[in-house]
C-alpha cells in the first residue's frame, strides 16, 4: 500500500492506527497525517524495507500507545531514526533489527515498556572505534528517555549493546 501526502487530511475523530507494509511517496507523510488526528491515541507500524522514510517523527499531544516493529530479516538501513514526542504515552512497544536510533522527547509517563532491538548495532559497526562514543551516548540517552517507565520488559540482545560499549548510565 502507498500512503500519498496527506496534505488535505484531516481525520479529528481517529483514535487508532495501524500501518502495515506501507510505503510512503513523502518522507513527511506520516508525521503529517498523525499530526492532523487531534485524538490519536494508538500507532502501530509495521515497516519494511525502503519504505520511504529514512526518518519517521511521531509527535502527538494525545498519543497512548505507540508500537514499532520492522522484521529482522529485512535488508539493513543503516540511517534509519525514529523519533517519538508524546508526552502523554503510557506503552512504547519496539521490536527492530535495522533502526539505528530511537529518540525520546519529551520524557512520557510511560507505565510499560517492551524493548527489542539492537540499534542496528552489527559487530561490523561495533568494531568502528570512531563512532563508539557516539553509539553509547545514543543508547544512553534512548534509556534515559525511558527511564521513568513502571513496567519494562527488555530483550538481551538490547542490553548486549551498553555493555559491549561499557556503558555507564
Amino acid at each position: 500500500m502507498s500512503l500519498p501526502s496527506p496534505e488535505r487530511v484531516s481525520l479529528p475523530s481517529l483514535k487508532d492506527i495501524v500501518l502495515i507494509l506501507v510505503e510512503y511517496t513523502n518522507r513527511w507523510a506520516l508525521e503529517k497525517l498523525i499530526s492532523q488526528c487531534p485524538v490519536l491515541e494508538n500507532v502501530s507500524i509495521d515497516r519494511i524495507y525502503g519504505d520511504g522514510m529514512p526518518i519517521l517523527r511521531v509527535r502527538s499531544q494525545s498519543l497512548l500507545s505507540f508500537m514499532h516493529y520492522w522484521d529482522k530479516n529485512d535488508d539493513y538501513e543503516k540511517d534509519r531514526i525514529v523519533e517519538i514526542d508524546a508526552p502523554m504515552l503510557k506503552c512504547l512497544r519496539i521490536s527492530d533489527g535495522g533502526t539505528a536510533s530511537f529518540i525520546i522527547k519529551n520524557q512520557p509517563s510511560l507505565v510499560e515498556a517492551d524493548i527489542d532491538t539492537v540499534f542496528s548495532l552489527t559487530t561490523e559497526m561495533l568494531l568502528q572505534v570512531a563512532n563508539e562514543i557516539q553509539k553509547r551516548d545514543m543508547v544512553r540517552d534512548f534509556l534515559v528517555g525511558i527511564s521513568k517507565v513502571k513496567d519494562l520488559t527488555i530483550a538481551s540482545s538490547t542490553l548486549e549493546v551498553p555493555i559491549f560499549l561499557d556503558f555507564q548510565l
